[in-house]
């Protein structure tokens, strides 16, 4: 992961920063905020399928698209998109 930097300069927002994770001994894990906001940046097929995922279980909801300071206008419409077509 390329830290609070762009992997491809057309990305609508930079990575989240390593401090958005929590030291679990061994690894450190990403807060779940900074996992979306990756997966939303990418918008890979595989990406999609990983926040429809975090949705079917509770994890992500529409609050999330209107949340203040939840997520940048570019990726609340990218969740907006996911959640109006939950099939893909």
């Amino acid at each position: 992961m390329f830290s609070s930097q762009k992997v491809r300069e057309h990305e609508p927002t930079a990575n989240p920063d390593v401090t958005e994770s929590s030291d679990a001994g061994t690894f450190r894990v990403l807060w779940l905020g900074a996992l979306v906001r990756i997966k939303l940046t990418a918008f890979r097929d595989k990406g999609r399928t990983h926040v429809r995922d975090l949705i079917s279980v509770g994890l992500v909801d529409r609050s999330w698209v209107g949340g203040v300071g939840r997520l940048p206008t570019p990726l609340a419409a990218r969740l907006a998109g996911i959640l109006d077509t939950p099939d893909g």
